[in-house]
């Protein structure tokens, strides 16, 4: 306990392992405030900008710095006679080197990457990469390097388990690595390794492991979200999948001017009479409903079904496809992909002839109608703007709406333009958030929510 303590004092948080490069002063008392210091944003590095690896010194008097130091308390509780505190000291050391070299330092760089970011093509590259070579964001940038066996935290998870069979040591670190480097087979065989722990009663439904091989190993797919796109030509989708060879797609006609009734409905209602329910409050919102019962009701004929053949990428890996649909007039749509033996996925597509665009004023607001197709202003069109705020009253212990419907119509170049006064609210209660439909040429209702 004393030695974890002391280790714990030198290193508090594996995020400011730049402190490991000093050595500390232990003879006196720091000043107030000189806690302070330079906030870490990857591990440490040398000049040559190589990984600062924090040697085991010969003795805690002879340590360079606060990290040699470090190493010896793990080392004297490596010499104990207690399977338990050697194995945890060995484990400490793991898991320090994964959080400095793992390949998951490089997230922040997979969700701000572009295509021309160096950074992007090196978190490509995690999946060749070997057991004894890693691609970390250092402090001096990210960096592809060699990981010497002292400090290769792979190789040390990898004994642990030999020497603590299931004792101690999970094997759930080691699948975890394989699956951030995206070598998905690797991981599998740690994964059963895991599973083999669970006994003969283990099944996917009870057992995390087998879960989780299920999941790298079975048939998966998910539609990517998309934006409404121009009728008059196929509508895509974009199917994001792994192992799956081929796809059931069916595409079913979605009730739009059912949706928003049904919403304008429940607002007048004030939802139960002392709660809303927000997934009826807006029609992007009921989208999320139209694979369960309560959003069945809004999912009408079917207009096509077909199966899709799929070429799924070795290694378990997932990959993108564009999916064309029969499905050209404009509407709203659910798009159904069941992967055989595998998961389904919905997508709603909404398809457009016109579009609603909206701006603030100074004194009022600005709508303006627009061909889908061409941008040009469409005129003569009857707006109907439905607009609501709530508060919650705490007299009455419930919700208190404000409702209001107006009309309007666009003008020559497709705009219609409300003053303030006319939107704003009569008891003087905040703005609403406007509801703004209109029926196309085409007879097909459009809204956008504001």
């Amino acid at each position: 306990n004393y030695l974890h303590t002391f280790r714990d004092l030198l290193l508090p948080d594996e995020d400011d392992s730049w402190r490991l490069q000093i050595l500390t002063d232990l003879t006196t008392l720091p000043e107030l405030g000189d806690d302070d210091g330079p906030q870490g944003n990857g591990a440490p590095v040398n000049n040559d900008g190589s990984p600062v690896f924090h040697a085991l010194p010969e003795s805690y008097a002879k340590a360079h710095s606060d990290g040699e130091r470090w190493r010896w308390l793990l080392h004297l509780a490596e010499q104990s006679k207690v399977d338990s505190i050697r194995w945890r000291a060995r484990m400490d050391f793991a898991d320090f080197l994964r959080s400095q070299f793992g390949v998951q330092t490089l997230q922040r760089d997979f969700f701000h990457a572009d295509s021309g970011d160096d950074s992007l093509a090196a978190v490509l590259a995690v999946e060749t990469l070997s057991d004894d070579e890693t691609i970390a964001r250092l402090a001096g940038g990210i960096r592809r390097f060699q990981l010497p066996d002292e400090f290769n935290y792979i190789k040390i998870y990898q004994k642990l388990i030999d020497e603590y069979p299931l004792t101690f040591t999970s094997p759930n670190r080691l699948a975890a690595i394989y699956e951030n480097r995206r070598q998905y087979p690797k991981a599998v065989e740690w994964w059963r390794r895991e599973a083999e722990g669970a006994g003969e009663g283990a099944t996917a439904h009870n057992n995390h492991a087998l879960r989780q091989i299920q999941r790298i190993t079975g048939n998966w797919g998910e539609f990517l979200p998309g934006k409404p796109q121009v009728a008059g030509q196929p509508a895509t989708a974009t199917l994001r999948f792994r192992n799956a060879a081929k796809a059931r797609l069916t595409v079913h006609r979605i009730d739009l001017e059912a949706m928003l009734a049904a919403s304008k409905k429940h607002l007048r209602a004030n939802g139960d009479g002392r709660h809303l329910d927000w997934s009826m409050t807006q029609p992007a919102n009921m989208f999320s409903l139209l694979g369960d019962k309560k959003g069945e009701t809004f999912v009408k004929e079917q207009l096509a079904a077909w199966e899709e053949t799929l070429e799924p990428l070795p290694g378990h890996r997932d990959r993108q496809v564009t999916i064309a649909t029969p499905i050209t007039k404009p509407g709203a749509y659910l798009v159904t992909a069941t992967l055989p033996d595998g998961n389904i996925s919905r997508l709603p597509l909404i398809l457009e002839d016109v579009k609603i665009v909206s701006k603030s004023l100074a004194d009022g607001h600005l709508w303006q109608v627009l061909d889908a197709a061409n941008g040009a202003p469409v005129s003569g069109l009857d707006l109907r703007l439905f607009g609501w705020n709530v508060r919650w009253n705490s007299k009455t212990k419930r919700n208190q709406l404000t409702i209001r419907e107006l009309k309007a119509r666009t003008d020559a170049e497709g705009l219609a333009v409300l003053d303030a006064k006319t939107l704003r609210t009569s008891d003087d209660h905040g703005s609403l958030q406007w509801l703004v439909e209109t029926t196309s040429p085409e007879r097909r209702l459009r809204l956008p929510w504001l």
